[in-house]
């Protein structure tokens, strides 16, 4: 009988020997956020021996990392990704990316790696910093257990290179100078002519719009082309950036469309003013002739953001 009982007790021992094994290993996993050579991001962040780490993303922009898991359990394991901002909430997000090689929530074999492609953005006015961290959980019938404060990544990212999204990779990506002007810091980015004019605000001197600099920096592109998958000088009129406001670019004509007036009757009142029908109306719905160049035709107004931007007002004529 008492054989019995220490056979019985031997198994119970051995399986909480193996429980204990299982609970310890499902944590030792390994993580990196690396740089996304893609978009010339020039940071590396090591997390080899940590759960989660910290990153500091731009007032009104976004940083792509790339998420490198590797399971060094002993078995498969279930997996996500959370993250957690340390302010402004409901403005910071962290996407997965459409093209990722691999999901942000998933299971992961023994020794296998996993290479996450993730989107973080912050369409805050200040900076902020974003915790990422492996949450881990079992293979069979084990939940994820998200810590309080974190979210699971979950939404998509599509992967498209705007404009925007482009211009601001390369100030990201550039040599930045700190440079001050009437009392007020910049930075410049001289490599590619970029500069942040954020200077002299309370927030950050990278809070502000990126805009493009100098006596003749290359901000040049093709706009109001008659097709624009054939880009030529025939088929399109050249305008110039002016600098990246929020998610989307202001551009200006290269040449003028002719002399106009700013009111028929010399009335300082946009509103009711004979060059806001000119424009608004009949040079924005192709309606009317130029000077130079042409209305906007169908294809490019769909490329045109609604926007309201306060020009001031004169008090005379001239």
């Amino acid at each position: 009988m008492s054989k019995k009982k220490i056979i019985v007790m031997s198994v119970l021992l051995v399986a909480v020997v193996f429980l204990s094994g299982l609970l310890y290993s499902t944590f030792a996993t390994n993580t990196l956020i690396g740089a996304n050579t893609d978009n010339n991001n020039v940071y590396s962040i090591d997390l080899k021996n940590e759960q989660n780490n910290t990153i500091s993303v731009p007032a009104k922009g976004g940083k792509t990392i790339i998420y490198k898991l590797f399971n060094s359990n002993k078995g498969k394991v279930n997996y996500g990704i959370g993250y957690s901002p340390s302010g402004n909430e409901e403005k910071v997000k962290v996407k997965v990316y459409e093209d990722s090689e691999d999901e942000a929530k998933g299971s992961i074999d023994e020794h296998e790696y996993k290479y996450i492609k993730l989107r973080l953005i912050n369409d805050a006015d200040t900076a902020n910093t974003v915790t990422i961290s492996t949450i881990l959980g079992y293979e069979k019938g084990g939940d994820l257990i998200v810590p309080s404060g974190f979210t699971l990544v979950e939404e998509k990212y599509k992967n498209s290179i705007t404009l925007a999204s482009y211009i601001t990779n390369l100030y990201e990506s550039a040599q930045k100078n700190e440079v001050t002007n009437n009392s007020k810091k910049y930075h410049y980015a001289k490599s590619v002519n970029l500069m942040n004019d954020g200077g002299g605000t309370a927030n950050s001197i990278d809070g502000g719009n990126i805009r493009y600099y100098g006596a003749d920096p290359n901000n040049y592109i093709y706009f109001n082309c008659e097709d624009y998958s054939k880009q030529t000088n025939d088929t399109c009129e050249l305008w110039r950036i002016i600098g990246v406001f929020g998610e989307g670019v202001k551009i200006i004509k290269d040449t003028s469309i002719g002399n106009l007036a700013w009111d028929s009757e010399n009335k300082n009142n946009w509103a009711k003013a004979s060059l806001k029908k000119k424009l608004n109306e009949e040079y924005y719905n192709g309606t009317g002739s130029y000077t130079n160049g042409k209305p906007i035709n169908e294809a490019t107004k769909a490329k045109i953001a609604d926007s309201t931007w306060y020009l001031g007002g004169n008090s005379t004529s001239s």
